[in-house]
């Protein structure tokens, strides 16, 4: 009977470790090129395979203590490259936190996008199966909640914790931001300082994709105000030429005291229209960036909102047995910070909420 070769068998004929052995052989960080190459060369020479069986065990034993490999999860990005973790803020925050939460629990992560040419789910489980793994995070949805159908079979073999949105198509246990406390609590900050007419300028494709949120809690948070004072929201679409227009009627119109927004644009056609900030109107991110520290606004812990995913998705896959229950949604609170963009008023009766 032919002899199983091993990774202890590479490591013994090397003679480096075991784990410098899995790196090579898994093309992870951690060994240099040159030894990787060797490792490789010398694994093809003695006919070494791994075995998808043993690696699935392996990932589904759960060790204590920091530092401890547990496994390898999958971080699924929906898009065509990873440019997205570095050039979108909310998502470089969400990869932050995946990885944060894979180092405690002690998970590898491999990282692969699900519109790169050439990927579809036959590849994708045949590279899960063959890495051993049994599960990972979904992420990188911003402008739709829906995934290509061409993928569904990926999601009947694997557990999937999606971060940022609830998705369709399929439907899966997610994180988020809790995007209703985020507005609501914005305009309670708001009153206290003693704002009268807060408002609320936002992209109706993001109030679609997170299916009214933000609008939910700064409508309920309205209904603290007098009715006088209650501004309708402003919704802006993709046509940026028309949206400032349809803006400055609406500023015009309503003058609000103070505005939520998600994005740096409503400050740019305030600018446009001579409206000093924050002496005339005062503005408040609905999601505060650190490379915006001038900015009043709410911090809505993205970083935390991908650690939680792995540490919900680790729940699952080391479950002693399959859950049936309902999609389940785990939101994270946000909190003020005050800065120059929203400074309190003097003499005006405060507000309370």
């Amino acid at each position: 009977m032919k002899k199983v070769v091993s990774l202890s068998d590479i490591s013994k004929e090397l003679g480096i470790s075991k784990m410098s052995v899995s790196l090579a052989l898994r093309g992870k960080n951690g060994v240099s090129g040159q030894l990787r190459d060797k490792v490789l060369a010398y694994a093809k020479k003695i006919g070494y395979k791994r075995d998808a069986e043993i690696c699935k065990t392996m990932a589904s034993i759960k060790l204590r203590g920091a530092g401890q490999f547990c496994g390898t999860i999958a971080l699924l990005l929906a898009v065509e490259n990873e440019s997205v973790l570095v050039n979108h803020p909310t998502f470089s925050e969400f990869h932050k936190g995946i990885f944060r939460g894979a180092e405690k629990i002690g998970y590898n992560i491999d990282t692969f996008c699900l519109y790169e040419k050439g990927t579809t789910a036959k590849s994708l489980i045949k590279i899960f199966k063959s890495r051993g793994i049994r599960g990972g995070v979904l992420a990188g949805m911003y402008d739709s909640a829906y995934l290509s159908p061409k993928f569904s079979e990926l999601w009947k073999e694997f557990k999937f914790i999606a971060v940022g949105l609830r998705t369709y198509n399929p439907h899966l246990d997610y994180t988020s931001a809790d995007q209703y406390l985020v507005a609501r609590n914005a305009v309670k900050e708001l009153l206290n300082l003693g704002y009268t007419r807060p408002a609320l300028v936002l992209d109706e494709n993001i109030h679609e994709v997170v299916e009214g949120r933000f609008a939910g809690g700064f409508l309920e948070a309205q209904l603290r105000i007098e009715s006088a004072n209650r501004i309708p929201p402003f919704f802006h679409s993709n046509d940026v030429v028309k949206s400032e227009k349809n803006f400055a009627k609406w500023y015009l119109k309503h003058k609000p005291d103070s505005i939520l927004c998600l994005y740096n644009t409503p400050k740019k056609w305030l600018e446009k229209l001579g409206v000093k900030i924050p002496k005339n109107v005062a503005l408040v991110q609905l999601e505060r960036r650190a490379k915006n520290p001038e900015w009043s606004g709410m911090n809505q812990h993205n970083d935390v909102v991908g650690e939680l995913a792995v540490r919900r998705l680790s729940d699952f896959l080391n479950a002693p047995f399959a859950s049936n229950t309902p999609i389940t949604a785990s939101f994270v609170s946000p909190d003020w910070h005050n800065a120059k963009t929203a400074k309190r008023k003097l003499n005006r009766k405060t507000n309370k909420l």
